[in-house]
């Protein structure tokens, strides 16, 4: 910043690129939301988002914080709370309450244990009608908007469009978070809560717009309500971009009324935490996890399964992820450096976290779920990195990197995990196996194009495509359509590109 005011015409050419630039985000943002759409599951995929999504049914039905009425896993004895943040599952809530006229009997529920116990579990994931149209698109939503606060958040570092843009790619089709935008997890959520965030905060120290700062703080209070753990660590580097003032020369100083909404809403979404744990189980202080649950030690196995693992390596599932490195050096070299620095930062303590959480590897899941939150930020770093690559590079190695994560992200969002894939990569040691490596071992369980039955593990894991069992082909019309749309939209927005250099 110079501090010069620019002339009439200059700050006019300047308002025109930026909306120009926005308008070309916007529609790659909604070119991906019609992909996620033109392939989604439209069910639930694991204990853990059934939990999330039962707590909004019980809210939404029940008018209670409890389940009053059980759910029922492969256990034999019901299940009366989720452990889980609140934040995915009041996102529920408004498609719950708009759908549950017409689908709400849908949902398979049982007051006694059900018998056989294993298939009524399988149904609550497969035929939940009231979830296929009230909650499954949110997950979709949640990646597309996120691949354009990346964007957004490029721009507001300083990078050029052509970095947003590789950005909004590398994290929307490159990465797990094209498998998780079909998913029911809240990890994307969370991942959206903290480039939120930082967007703000880095908006904050360019303007010191007080606005910004209650918009960094409101995304740190959702980060808790969703993710109780990964909004805390979120805490220090919001409160460090925010709160810290460093100027070139000068000692640095704390702007302690900048702090005060990020400390009250964090305080505030502790205090519903609190309120939440007393309303499932009694006290404030139970959580619902067990006693052995918890944080150990990292050995070995454990930090170069979250690495290297065929099935958890976060190398293979975010391959731009070695562009990082350059982008966070181009930023050291400007005035953001303290944004690359804290984005850095979050994302290696989360990575610690999850490498040292008891369940490191997260379950039937792909890649290594748990590190997800992190993705967008370490996009936004990728992003930059393509734009520092010199010119003869820049032409096919970000291009590569998006397409082996395109490759890997395919049997995620085409095969059925519970077919035989989340089971053959879970534990530390179905990580290490090679066949868990998903373009080379996931393709094996699928058997066949279209469904023979309600529940298929071996037919192709999209919604349109199991539809077409009870309704026949002419349901791809709509993917196709999608698809097109999609295509369309990408088009238009490399011609604004052109068109404004």
């Amino acid at each position: 910043m110079t501090g010069l005011k620019a002339r009439p015409e200059e700050r006019l050419h300047t308002s025109t690129e930026r909306t120009s630039r926005r308008r070309v985000e916007v529609l790659i943002a909604v070119a991906l939301a019609c992909v996620y759409f033109a392939v989604m599951g439209g069910r639930l995929y694991s204990m853990d988002g059934l939990f999330m999504y039962r707590q909004a049914w019980a809210i939404a039905f029940d008018h209670s914080i409890r389940f009053e009425t059980p759910v029922w896993i492969w256990k034999p004895d019901p299940v009366w709370n989720s452990k889980y943040g609140i934040g995915l599952s009041l996102l529920y809530l408004p498609g719950i309450l708009l759908f549950r006229r017409w689908f709400g009997e849908s949902t398979p529920v049982s007051l006694t244990r059900p018998e056989p116990l294993d298939q009524f579990y399988w149904s609550e994931l497969y035929l939940d009608r009231l979830y296929t149209v009230g909650g499954a698109w949110v997950h979709a939503v949640v990646v597309a908007v996120t691949a354009y606060l990346v964007a957004r958040l490029v721009a507001e570092l300083g990078g050029s469009r052509c970095a947003g843009l590789w950005a909004m790619l590398f994290y929307g089709l490159g990465s797990s978070a094209f498998v998780y935008a079909k998913g029911d997890f809240a990890q994307p959520l969370e991942g959206l809560c903290w480039v939120a965030a930082f967007l703000a905060a880095a908006r904050f120290r360019r303007t010191g717009a007080r606005r910004d700062v209650w918009l960094a703080s409101l995304a740190v209070w959702y980060a808790v309500l969703t993710r109780p753990v990964e909004g805390s660590l979120l805490v220090p580097a919001v409160l460090a971009l925010v709160a810290l003032d460093r100027r070139p020369g000068e000692r640095p100083s704390i702007r302690f009324r900048a702090a005060l909404p990020v400390v009250g809403l964090y305080g505030v979404a502790f205090a519903i935490t609190l309120l939440v744990n007393w309303a499932r189980f009694g006290s404030p202080f139970v959580t619902g996890y067990e006693p052995q649950e918890g944080w150990r030690m990292p050995d070995r196995t454990r930090v170069l399964g979250v690495l290297i693992s065929p099935a958890r390596g976060i190398i293979w599932e975010f391959p731009a992820l070695v562009l990082a490195p350059l982008g966070f050096r181009a930023l050291w070299r400007t005035p953001s450096r303290w944004v690359a620095l804290a984005m850095v930062a979050l994302a290696g303590v989360q990575l610690v976290n999850v490498a040292t959480w008891l369940m490191w590897w997260g379950g039937w899941n792909w890649g290594l779920r748990l590190f997800g939150p992190a993705i967008p930020l370490l996009a936004v770093l990728a992003g930059l990195g393509a734009s520092e690559l010199g010119p003869r590079t820049r032409r096919w190695l970000p291009a590569i990197l998006l397409f082996a994560g395109i490759t890997w992200a395919a049997p995620g969002v085409v095969t059925d995990l519970l077919g035989g894939y989340g089971l053959l990569a879970d534990g530390p040691q179905g990580s290490w196996r090679l066949d868990a490596f998903p373009p080379y071992g996931a393709w094996q369980f699928l058997e066949r194009w279209s469904p023979r039955a309600e529940i298929d593990w071996g037919s192709v894991d999209i919604l349109w495509v199991r539809l077409t069992r009870t309704h026949g082909d002419v349901v791809l019309v709509v993917p196709a359509l999608l698809l097109g749309i999609a295509a369309v939209l990408a088009v238009r927005a490399w011609q604004f590109a052109r068109q404004e250099g």
